[in-house]
């Protein structure tokens, strides 16, 4: 008797701890979907922001490529005009601010330069980066 009273006291825990555990189980599923959905709607929200700055980015490159041609042409004129300077400057005879004008025109030209360079390393970080985060 004592033995049957046992065994059926055994069974019946069994069987509670199997509910417990499909419980927990069901439990943690749930929160295993929970925590799915949230980085598929993270990585969604991120692809729509990404797609939506993406539109954006042709639109502001034509900008900046017509800024870029602007600021370009300025720069030529800014150069011929100091040039000019400096060519009148050695015709009438001040050799000093002839050279001072070259100079100048020079540090202008570097100058543009350097920004160039410094534009086109910016923009290859930036494609870096998306391809980065794209993978």
């Amino acid at each position: 008797e004592t033995l049957r009273a046992r065994l059926q006291e055994l069974r019946a825990r069994r069987i509670d701890l199997e509910k417990l555990r499909e419980e927990v189980i069901k439990h943690l599923k749930n929160i295993h979907n929970r925590i799915t959905l949230r980085r598929k709607e993270a990585r969604d929200m991120w692809k729509k922001k990404y797609f939506v700055e993406k539109k954006k980015t042709p639109t502001l490159e034509e900008h900046v490529l017509l800024l870029k041609t602007e600021l370009d042409q300025i720069h030529k004129r800014t150069i011929q005009t100091i040039d000019g300077e400096a060519k009148h400057a050695t015709q009438v005879g001040y050799t000093k601010e002839a050279d001072v004008g070259n100079l100048i025109v020079q540090v202008t030209r570097t100058h543009h330069e350097i920004q160039d360079i410094r534009h086109q390393v910016e923009q290859a970080k930036l494609r870096l980066t998306t391809d980065v985060k794209l993978r």
